[in-house]
C-alpha cells in the first residue's frame, strides 16, 4: 500500500488548514460578523474549532442574528420538494417511502436536487409538510405522527399528540387542520390543531367547483398590527403570459433575490419564474425532480429544538449526494 494519503483526505486536510490560517489572521472582533454571512453547513463544521466558537454559534443571539440577516438579504432560502403520493398498484396498503429534496435559490433552481433524509420515512405511511417557519418544518404522516424538523441541522423533535374528544352524538369529523408559526411575545414556536365537527343530520353538504380562468390576481396583506391593515393588489398574471396549462393550479411561492421575478408552483409538476417587467413566465428545467411533488419555501437556519431532539438517522454521505434523483428509486420484488 502507498504511504501517501488518498487525494480526498489530503484535500480535506488542506481545506481545514487554509480555513484555520485564514481565521488566525482575522481580528477577533470581526469573526462573528464573518460567521453571520455563512450558510449553515460550514457553521456546523466550525463549531469544532474551539469552545468559544461553539458557544458563539450555538448562542441564541447569534442564531437570531443569522436568521434575521438571511431574511433581510433573501439569502439561504431553499425549496423543499416532497414526492407526491403514488400508491403501489400491487399492494394498496403500502406506499413507496416519501422522498424529500431541496433546491437552493442561491445556487439557482436549474441545479440537480439534493436528496434529504426524512425522519418519518415509512413504507406504510406517506409524509406531508404541514408548515414552514424560520427553518423548521412541521411534518406529519398518515399514521398521525407529528414532528418538527430542521433539515439543515438534521435534528427533529417528536410532537405529542392527544386523542380528540368529540361529543357523544354521531358526528361527521374532518381531518385535522394544522397551523404552525412563531410566537414573538413568548419566543416560542406553536402548533395549532383545528377539528371541524357537525352532526350527520345537520343538512350540511360540501361542493367543489373548478372553473377555467384566464387570469390570476395576487393580493398581499399588510403586516399584522399595522394601522388600517388591508389587502393590496400586487399584480395580475394573464393566461397568454404563461406556457401551457398554467392555470389548472397555481401557487405563488416567493420573489427572486433581486425582486424582479416571482416563483410559481404549477399543477404539482412544474416550477416557473414570472418576470414582473416582461410580464412573461418560463419553466425551470430540473432534470431529477419527481414526476409530481409538493413544495414549501424553507429558510436555512440554526434554530434548535431543545435537548431532547434527535438526529434524523440518515447517513451524512447519503444526505450530501446531490445527484440522487428520481431515477435512483429502489423497488422491492
Amino acid at each position: 500500500m502507498s504511504d501517501h494519503p488518498e487525494p480526498e483526505t489530503s484535500a480535506r486536510k488542506s481545506r481545514k488548514l487554509n480555513e484555520a490560517v485564514m481565521f488566525s489572521s482575522v481580528p477577533l472582533e470581526l469573526i462573528p460578523d464573518i460567521l453571520l454571512r455563512l450558510p449553515v453547513k460550514p457553521l456546523l463544521r466550525f463549531r469544532c474549532v474551539s469552545k468559544s466558537w461553539l458557544a458563539e454559534i450555538d448562542g441564541p443571539d447569534f442564531i437570531k442574528s443569522h436568521m434575521r440577516r438571511s431574511i433581510e438579504t433573501t439569502a439561504n432560502h431553499h425549496l423543499i420538494l416532497t414526492e407526491a403520493d403514488m400508491v403501489d398498484e400491487w399492494n394498496m396498503n403500502r406506499y413507496p417511502p416519501t422522498r424529500m429534496f431541496s433546491a437552493s435559490l442561491d445556487k439557482g433552481l436549474g441545479q440537480p436536487l439534493k436528496a434529504l433524509s426524512n425522519p418519518l420515512i415509512s413504507v406504510k405511511w406517506t409524509t406531508e409538510i404541514l408548515g414552514s417557519c424560520n427553518g423548521l418544518l412541521l411534518l406529519q404522516n398518515n399514521g398521525q405522527d407529528l414532528v418538527l424538523w430542521n433539515p439543515f441541522t438534521r435534528r427533529y423533535k417528536t410532537m405529542p399528540t392527544e386523542a380528540i374528544d368529540t361529543p357523544t352524538a354521531p358526528r361527521n369529523r374532518h381531518s385535522p387542520t394544522y397551523g404552525f408559526g412563531y410566537d414573538t411575545i413568548r419566543n416560542d414556536y406553536k402548533v395549532v390543531r383545528i377539528i371541524q365537527c357537525f352532526p350527520y343530520d345537520s343538512g350540511l353538504t360540501e361542493a367543489c367547483e373548478i372553473k377555467a380562468t384566464t387570469q390570476v390576481t395576487l393580493y398581499v396583506m399588510k403586516p399584522y398590527g399595522v394601522k388600517n391593515e388591508d389587502w393590496t393588489k400586487v399584480l395580475t398574471v394573464t393566461q397568454d403570459a404563461i406556457p401551457r396549462d398554467f392555470f389548472e393550479y397555481v401557487r405563488p411561492l416567493m420573489y427572486s433575490k433581486s425582486g424582479d421575478k416571482l416563483l410559481f408552483e404549477e399543477t404539482f409538476q412544474r416550477l416557473l419564474w414570472y418576470d414582473l417587467e416582461e410580464k412573461k413566465g418560463f419553466e425551470i428545467e430540473i432534470g431529477n425532480k419527481p414526476p409530481a411533488f409538493l413544495v414549501e419555501v424553507c429558510l436555512e437556519s440554526l434554530v434548535m429544538l431543545g435537548e431532547d431532539d434527535s438526529f434524523d438517522g440518515c447517513d451524512e454521505s447519503n444526505s450530501d449526494d446531490e445527484s440522487h434523483g428520481i431515477e435512483d428509486k429502489k423497488t422491492s420484488g
